[in-house]
């Protein structure tokens, strides 16, 4: 289920009876039901039937949505990106996405091994012009190894911002350190390709990353790690046993030098050597700073949605259950999610 600015729903929903039961994907406005497309239902073109649907359903926020689905045809089946516009449902390619982002201006970005060559493509829901941005095995921006996208859809999430850049997180292959041993995150822009923003082994804070981790998802709801002014958010672990959370900022979308991209801001940092200079969280503060969903947890993805908040690209309701009274998230909010996310939630 997915909500934008305007609170229309985009979700998926099982209806009929015990004995013949169909799965539907439906629009909601608070007061209207609008399904979109059913199984068994026709699709636009009268090729086939909807079958299944994917579990991700994706809404901008002027309504558009998108979703795959599988289709059973008279030649056989297949797995098509479908894309609603207004009242009008069509198909902008047949292709079996292991993870996609929508942008505003009806750009769809996806990850697939079914592609003419597998890899992340970006998709023009207008024109239907495909573009494929990153290949699988295309090599890394600093020549060492190969991005390995599709080993399993978790391992290369990636987001797309209204300007139509592309960040995401993909293991690397044939480099040092190792066959897979290695992450990274990366931005593409169309000006300037593709760009590292930090990897396995890169220096940083006097110390070395062992791990990074990036948050996909639609922007402007604060589940992602990319803005629309082209700054990355990113988790990160240390060689000296610091973990945090950092800011990438160096590019701007239709600029014309050769950008510097880096890591220009730490916004939260754990397991700092020295006496503790971080502010105190207030008794305003909730129960567990940063488990935005209730479940007693703090995740690398609530951490980033906190840094989204933080920095004005998503509202306090994108984390219901993790921040302060009133909304505010500050540096010692995120600190304290840090801090939970490592040892565990407040017991009182």
């Amino acid at each position: 289920m997915v909500e934008n600015k305007d609170g229309l729903i985009a979700f998926q929903a099982i209806f009929g009876t015990a004995t013949a039961p169909y799965t539907g994907v439906l629009l909601s406005d608070g007061t209207t039901q609008t399904l979109v497309a059913r199984s068994g239902g026709p699709t636009p073109d009268g090729a086939g039937t909807f079958s299944t649907f994917a579990p991700l359903v994706l809404l901008n926020d002027k309504g558009q949505l998108a979703f795959s689905a599988k289709v059973s045809g008279p030649t056989g089946s297949f797995t098509g990106i479908y894309f609603r516009n207004g009242t009008t449902l069509t198909e902008v390619g047949r292709f079996r996405p292991l993870t996609m982002s929508l942008n505003n201006a009806g750009q769809l970005a996806f990850t697939s091994a079914d592609t003419s060559t597998p890899g992340i493509s970006k998709i023009d829901t207008t024109s239907k012009k495909q573009t494929l941005v990153v290949s699988v095995h295309q090599a890394a921006p600093d020549g060492n190894g190969l991005l390995a996208l599709l080993v399993g859809s978790a391992s290369s999430p990636l987001t797309i911002n209204n300007v139509g850049q592309i960040a995401f997180s993909s293991l690397l292959a044939g480099g040092s350190p190792g066959f897979l041993n290695d992450n990274g995150v990366f931005l593409n822009d169309d000006a300037f390709g593709l760009i590292q923003i930090a990897r396995t082994n890169d220096s940083f804070l006097g110390s070395a990353i062992t791990d990074v981790a990036f948050q996909s998802g639609n922007p402007e709801h604060g589940s992602n790690g990319l803005n629309n002014s082209g700054q990355v958010a990113f988790g990160f672990r240390l060689q000296d046993g610091r973990t945090g959370v950092a800011v990438a900022s160096g590019l701007t979308a239709g600029a014309t030098p050769t950008p510097t991209f880096t890591p220009t801001s730490t916004l939260a940092l754990t397991n700092t050597p020295g006496p503790p200079s971080s502010p105190t969280l207030t008794p305003s503060t909730p129960l567990c700073a940063g488990d935005c969903d209730g479940s007693g947890t703090v995740t690398v993805n609530g951490i980033i949605t906190l840094v989204n908040i933080a920095l004005g690209n998503a509202q306090a309701a994108a984390c219901p259950h993790g921040v302060p009274s009133g909304g505010n998230v500050n540096v010692a909010v995120i600190i304290q999610a840090v801090n939970n996310a490592l040892n565990g939630c407040p017991t009182n």
